[in-house]
């Protein structure tokens, strides 16, 4: 069974891989050539969030895993929001997309070296590796056009070797920046698998169960009595409580 599940997983990678190459190097082209500027982006979302979808379902169809959404119904009609999860596993990205409307990512510079990813990064997600004041503007853009930006803040896949994770602030600041609010967003999955320094093709020996815990809104407010520094901080600390606060429990 174990082995079985390997060639599944390969076949299921392999078919992310060119559906994304494709998708990126023969359609995204012919969006970018037929349609003005306006509708290239939110197209081209929207495609990623189709193909992505499949994806989820045919590794499901595969029994390889299960996906449960808690709170499904806040992730509807969701407009201009900044979503911000944990990272535990290589798919949660692929996972989100599927689940939120018109959606972008920002994401690890290297990721546009990447074969088969390269051209889908370049012309819909925003790289980690930009100037910050660029990147900054770039997700504000984005938000003020209706788009949701998820956020990993932890910057990586989850460590579960360290007692306290650590975020990086990025997504308090651009929520003061642009006033957007924040839906904190809880992944597990069990057993966890494709996680940091795990393999690829370890997917365990029965069907893994995903679990997405999505939480109500924090509402980013004004507050001229406290720094931004001070309102940054406290967004962290509010998020941490979210994003972890399962883990607690395992």
């Amino acid at each position: 069974m174990k082995y079985f599940r390997i060639i599944l997983t390969g076949i299921c990678f392999i078919s992310f891989g060119l559906g994304s190459f494709v998708v990126g190097c023969v359609l995204f082209p012919l969006i970018w050539v037929f349609n003005s500027a306006q509708k290239q982006q939110m197209i081209s979302v929207n495609i990623i969030r189709k193909l992505w979808k499949f994806f989820v379902w045919f590794i499901c169809f595969c029994r390889l895993i299960e996906v449960k959404v808690i709170n499904k119904k806040l992730l509807y009609s969701l407009k201009g929001k900044i979503i911000v999860a944990n990272h535990p596993s290589l798919i949660d990205i692929v996972l989100l997309i599927s689940l939120i409307p018109n959606a972008i990512c920002i994401v690890k510079g290297k990721l546009a070296h990447n074969f088969f990813m390269k051209q889908i990064v370049k012309r819909v997600y925003l790289l980690n590796n930009e100037d910050p004041c660029v990147l900054m503007d770039k997700a504000c853009e984005f938000l003020n056009r209706g788009f949701n930006v998820i956020i990993f803040p932890e910057g990586t896949r989850t460590d579960f070797t360290l007692v306290e994770q650590k975020l990086y602030r990025g997504f308090a600041h651009l929520a003061i920046h642009s006033k957007a609010n924040i839906l904190p967003i809880n992944i597990q999955s069990t057993p966890h698998i494709l996680g940091k320094n795990q393999k690829w093709y370890d997917m365990g020996v029965s069907t893994v169960i995903y679990q997405i815990f999505v939480y109500p809104q924090i509402i980013v407010c004004k507050n001229e009595q406290k720094s931004n520094h001070i309102r940054s901080k406290e967004l962290v600390e509010c998020v941490k409580l979210k994003i972890f606060n399962s883990f607690a429990n395992n």
